[in-house]
Order: structure tokens, then sequence, then C-alpha cells
């Protein structure tokens, strides 16, 4: 993914400096890529990808830093008629992989995801 698509892709950020990596790390949702994606937050370099449902919005944390929370927006924006995704990504941030979805039954569009 170019850089520019990256910029017009972030809707939530983070920079992460958890026990899982030994370097500072960006994480930044891509809504146009479908992805989360880790930086190098020195040099902007894209580290790794990974996989998330359909327009993700934005994320949390885990009260550990082990995983992250992604809301599967589903839709470009709010005037948009489709029902929307009902999904929240759990991303396992020391694998770099997706570790599974929440389903979240009849609710759409998750929005305004934080840790507790």
């Amino acid at each position: 993914m170019s850089r520019h698509a990256a910029a017009i892709g972030v809707l939530a950020l983070a920079v992460w400096s958890g026990s899982c990596l030994a370097q500072d790390t960006l994480l930044v949702v891509h809504k146009l890529d479908n992805s989360l994606g880790f930086y190098d937050a020195v040099k902007g370099e894209l580290l790794a990808a990974v996989p998330t449902g359909a327009k993700p919005h934005e994320f949390a944390l885990s009260m550990d830093q082990k995983f992250a929370f992604v809301t599967n927006y589903g839709a470009d924006t709010y005037t948009e008629t489709q029902p929307g995704g009902n999904t929240i990504s759990v991303i396992d941030l020391r694998r770099r992989q997706n570790a599974g979805e929440i389903a979240l039954a009849e609710y759409r569009r998750p929005h305004g995801i934080e840790r507790g």
C-alpha cells in the first residue's frame, strides 16, 4: 500500500511501545485496505499489515497491550444506507495476526470503542 493510501485510510492510531515489540511502533487503521498497520514510529516504514473486517474504523488496546480490538464499521460514511459491519477484529500484537472476531449480532457499525 502506498504512503498516500495509508494517509487517506488513517482513522485511528496510537504509538505503542508495549513489551511485545523491541521498538516504538505506530498502529494505524487502514480503512481503505481493511487492515491494521504496524509502522516504525521513527522511520515511518510499514512493518506489517494485518487483515481486519470491512472498513475498520478505530481500535482500543487490551489492558495488557497484547491485543488490539478493531471496530469493523463496514461503511465509508454514516450516511450510507446499507446495514454496515457488526464485528470487532481481535489482533494479536505480538504475532501480528488476526486472532479472531467478536460477533455483535444485530448491533451494527461499532463506534466509540475504548479501554475500560
